[in-house]
């Protein structure tokens, strides 16, 4: 079979004997102190609702029609993006997940498509897998009686 993640994710996780890995150290990220945080600054945000509105009351004063128009698409605009990046009752959104959360996905889904490829292959340690190889923040394999070995042509 050709050099997978997956695969190379399994192997960590069977030389580990049963002992629990963190996603982070699977996907090889360091630094786990990464917090989520917001999209938007919540000062620029309140800048950016003010600025919404003062072109188009700067140009209903000056009774302007045609900056009207294009100030009233400009402040449309403006505001889809203002609700893109805010949530309910207009906060701002959090950034994606946390690392673990995002690894943890991304570990899990290669370990899945690892193991489906092996199936063809290796039908018996893909069923085999299926049952050992925990997934989530913590990963393990959790061996059972089945002993394997496999030469180097598989």
């Amino acid at each position: 079979m050709p050099h997978a993640k997956g695969l190379s994710d399994i192997a960590r996780l069977v030389a580990a004997g049963g002992d629990e890995s963190h996603v982070l150290d699977l996907v090889g990220v360091a630094d786990r102190s990464s917090a989520t945080g917001t999209i938007v600054d919540c000062a620029a945000l309140d800048a950016y609702r003010r600025l919404a509105d003062t072109d188009l009351a700067e140009a209903d004063r000056q009774n302007d029609p045609e900056r009207r128009a294009v100030a009233a698409g400009e402040r449309q605009a403006l505001l889809d993006e203002l609700r893109r990046v805010t949530g309910t009752r207009h906060k701002p959104r959090q950034f994606a997940k946390h690392p673990a959360e995002r690894a943890g996905k991304a570990v899990s889904g290669r370990i899945r498509d690892a193991i489906r490829k092996l199936e063809p292959v290796l039908p018996e340690l893909a069923a085999h897998l299926r049952r050992t190889i925990i997934t989530g923040t913590y990963c393990r394999y959790r061996p059972d009686t089945t002993i394997w070995e496999l030469d180097g042509n598989t």
